[in-house]
């Protein structure tokens, strides 16, 4: 193709290249790879066999959904075989994106949760022994925890409360 050969008041010039199924109606704008003129395209084609389900699905698509199935859809949502296939690869897709697969990328998201979640705890745990101890109530569970001592305890072992100096 010579670019010299279209008219002027074309923008670009080039092919759009499409790899399908014989006689599959496909969108050109959607699934085509675009080359201009004097570049070298790649085309990366993957085989994959879809079966439809039977009834109450029909092929290719439906206006309508069983009384039984309509709690399960969202209203105003289109679901497609494409849009199906994008969430179940999105790991995949995540991982050719940024360079990483999925399973690091979630790890390293587990790491940061759990991160967060222990320093905020400890913020919050900090924040509320602060004010209990600013409102005189002193720990929760030191005063749970320890009981009085046994009068006859009390008798035995007299308890002073002068300071003891020369430690």
């Amino acid at each position: 193709m010579e670019p010299e050969e279209f008219l002027p008041l074309t923008v670009d010039a080039g092919f759009y290249i499409m790899v399908h199924q014989a006689g599959a109606q496909e969108e050109v704008f959607d699934n085509a790879v675009y080359a201009p003129p004097g570049a070298t395209t790649y085309i990366g084609v993957a085989k994959t066999i879809s079966k439809n389900l039977k009834e109450p699905y029909k092929n290719p698509c439906q206006d309508h959904w069983p009384p039984e199935l309509e709690k399960y859809v969202v209203k105003g949502i289109v679901y497609t075989k494409r849009l199906s296939s994008l969430f179940r690869n999105i790991g995949g897709l995540m991982g050719v994106y940024l360079g990483y697969s999925s399973l690091q990328i979630f790890h390293v998201l587990d790491v940061l949760v759990d991160g967060a979640y222990s320093t905020l705890s400890g913020i919050w745990g900090r924040y509320m022994r602060n004010r209990r101890r600013r409102r005189g109530q002193g720990p929760r569970r030191l005063r749970a925890a320890i009981p009085p001592l046994p009068e006859e305890v009390m008798q035995r072992y007299p308890v002073t409360t002068q300071p003891i100096y020369g430690l």
